[in-house]
């Protein structure tokens, strides 16, 4: 199972303040059961998928990482930006001198150093 599935699980509960507890009540599971699906320790099957997906509000190619985003071509590579990507994107252009060094040719040192102090 791909390590993200669960932590985005996750992180749409916390973001929408949702209980462990109150979500794994509204799927019909346990507590446990949905804790360890979060720490990618449970598989589950795309039933539950689905009604984690209804739960939340959101699509399960949310949950499994294929949400519709941009995709932005460079002479050299090209990046994939899911929604949320985007969004968070559009807000730090709100913040010039932040974009501009995010967006450097350093920008990715950068993150990778702000990433370290921020987990």
């Amino acid at each position: 199972m791909n390590n993200m599935i669960g932590q985005r699980i996750k992180e749409e509960r916390l973001e929408q303040h949702i209980s462990l507890k109150a979500l794994a009540i509204e799927v019909g599971i346990s507590p446990s059961a949905l804790s360890q699906i979060e720490n990618n320790k449970r598989s589950f099957s795309i039933k539950v998928l689905l009604k984690i997906a209804d739960a939340l509000s959101i699509t399960p190619n949310d949950i499994l990482g294929r949400n519709e985003g941009v995709t932005i071509n460079h002479t050299n590579y090209t990046i994939y930006l899911s929604k949320k990507e985007l969004e968070i994107l559009n807000e730090i252009k709100k913040y010039e001198k932040l974009y501009r060094v995010l967006s450097s040719s350093r920008g990715k040192e950068n993150i990778k150093w702000w990433a370290k102090r921020i987990s």
